[in-house]
């Protein structure tokens, strides 16, 4: 007998403003609990990839922030207006004492996948967390 797919995508666009990271992490949390998946990991990663596109891009358009759910996982795909700032997933571990740039090794320790690309003038990056 087969399963029908409960595929599911949610989409936010959040103004560059401090107050996208925890309306992020909210929508987020609020996904993962519609869905019976544990929002730990999910929460964590878009408060750094909201925070990471809000430091780095400095947007003058909005932060996209899109969940699809599927049987087998939950993807974060968090974008912003600034291709050219792509983050290298092989980049070195910044030094002990430097207090940012931990954000996309945090992403990566707590999902089980993490990619970046470039789509309709859009950087993406995306984290899936497997169910």
């Amino acid at each position: 007998m087969s399963r029908a797919s409960t595929d599911t995508r949610y989409r936010h666009e959040f103004a560059p403003t401090v107050e996208a990271v925890p309306a992020a992490r909210y929508a987020v949390r609020a996904i993962c609990s519609m869905h019976g998946v544990d929002s730990d990991g999910p929460e964590l990663a878009v408060s750094e990839l909201v925070t990471n596109a809000l430091r780095h891009a400095r947007i003058a358009d909005y932060v996209g922030v899109l969940v699809e759910v599927t049987d087998r996982a939950l993807d974060l795909d968090v974008s912003d207006p600034a291709p050219a700032l792509a983050p290298q997933l092989d980049r070195p571990a910044p030094a002990d004492d430097a207090v940012q740039g931990r954000g996309l090794l945090i992403v990566a320790a707590v999902s089980d996948h993490v990619n970046v690309f470039v789509s309709d003038d859009r950087k993406h990056v995306r984290a899936r967390f497997n169910r």
